[in-house]
């Protein structure tokens, strides 16, 4: 007999999911009675950090014929609550009208690491977007309990109160010790005047669903990531029309509604599960192709969602001659846009600074991407392309199965 566990987690990022998993036959023994089992299951559970809704169910197999599942206790709350995160963050005047200090503070006992900022952004009344995003070796990594990390920001809105002027957004994902993953919002609204931005920001952090697995019953796809070069608009293609009956698949020309933001889906790449890089020439030459690859890099096991498709064009990077090239290239764009830069007023410059950002992050790490791509067995195309179709595939079976 074996005994599997319905996990409910509560208050999750997402709503509320199931996990199912099967409970090791070491901690219930065949002649158990049900509350025996019920009550070793939950004693196996309050042993984690996580809070849950319970139902156990036992397997009853008839010489692999035929599986009976019954629910063989009510539903049971209970658990140790996981402890989350919590911060601060503080805004004050440095006295420069576009600069000011943030303050942000983890006011919690768990330290947390591996600190992203997805965006920072300035809305308006009527919904629209000004994205502030700044460079971002400005804002801290990790926290310890009760550290405090301060940064300083500029830009042209911090001057003067704007009209129309909705709320400005901070967002962060972070992780603590245990590898659960968070997604912290830090608020504040302009609309009343008040202070403007100064002062105490509203802060909600919430727990990522991220690798929650669904029952035997409601198996979820895997979400793919599909990075190319439009150039390889055709490769791109075939891969969509591969993944699309397993996956999840999220392609730019299939996935971003009209006006919506290019930025936001491209930041996506490292929240999926799988990602499919189509590397060809003018791949490696872009800067928004590399910009997602800078993204999903963040990740720390990047490399064991990444599954590369390599073109002719790009087979040079294989070689160290020309993966100089592609270096000496971003260092050209690099000093470039740093030259047409100079002499200019920042204020007036926002865009084109964020620009260099980018490229100059491109440029200190295309060298590590290439050596990463050209240590992998990338099969040849039409093998590559069965090898991910297998992959995905693999990726949509049941955690019991």
């Amino acid at each position: 007999m074996n005994v599997y566990v319905d996990v409910c987690s509560d208050k999750r990022f997402n709503g509320s999911h199931t996990i199912r998993s099967i409970v090791s036959k070491k901690i219930v023994n065949d002649e158990d009675s049900i509350n025996e089992i019920a009550g070793k299951v939950k004693e196996y559970l309050e042993k984690s950090r996580v809070s849950y809704f319970l139902s156990v169910f036992t397997n009853n197999d008839n010489n692999n014929v035929d599986t009976d599942y019954r629910i063989i206790n009510p539903l049971v709350e209970g658990g140790s609550k996981m402890s989350v995160p919590k911060f601060e963050l503080i805004c004050k005047s440095d006295g420069e009208p576009i600069q000011k200090v943030f303050i942000l503070k983890n006011v919690s006992s768990v330290i947390v690491s591996n600190i992203i900022v997805e965006d920072f952004v300035l809305i308006s009344v009527d919904g629209s977007r000004q994205s502030l995003f700044m460079e971002e070796s400005l804002y801290p990594t990790s926290l310890g309990s009760n550290e405090s990390f301060e940064f300083r920001l500029s830009h042209r809105v911090f001057e003067r109160r704007g009209v129309g002027y909705k709320e400005f957004q901070l967002i962060f994902t972070a992780e603590d010790d245990q590898s659960n993953k968070y997604r912290c919002e830090f608020k504040k609204n302009v609309e009343d005047g008040k202070n403007y931005m100064l002062g105490l920001w509203n802060t909600q952090v919430y727990q990522s669903d991220q690798g929650l697995q669904n029952t035997k019953d409601n198996v979820s796809k895997p979400t793919v990531f599909i990075s190319y070069n439009w150039g390889s608009d055709k490769m791109a293609d075939e891969v969509e029309k591969r993944l699309k009956p397993i996956a999840e698949v999220l392609r730019d020309k299939s996935s971003i509604r009209p006006w919506g933001s290019i930025k936001e889906f491209m930041n996506k790449i490292r929240d999926t599960d799988l990602v499919v890089v189509i590397i060809s020439d003018a791949y490696l030459k872009s800067t928004a192709c590399l910009y997602e690859i800078m993204q999903l890099l963040k990740n720390k096991k990047w490399i064991s969602q990444a599954m590369f498709l390599v073109e002719d064009s790009a087979k040079g990077i294989y070689k160290p001659a020309k993966q100089l090239e592609y270096v000496r290239f971003w260092n050209t764009e690099r000093d470039s846009l740093k030259n047409e830069l100079e002499g200019m007023d920042p204020s007036l410059v926002i865009y084109q600074a964020e620009e260099l950002n980018k490229i100059s992050l491109i440029q200190l790490n295309i060298n590590e991407f290439m050596k990463s791509v050209a240590d992998r067995n990338n099969p040849d195309i039409v093998q590559a392309l069965d090898a991910i179709e297998r992959r995905v595939k693999n990726n949509c079976l049941d955690v019991n199965s």
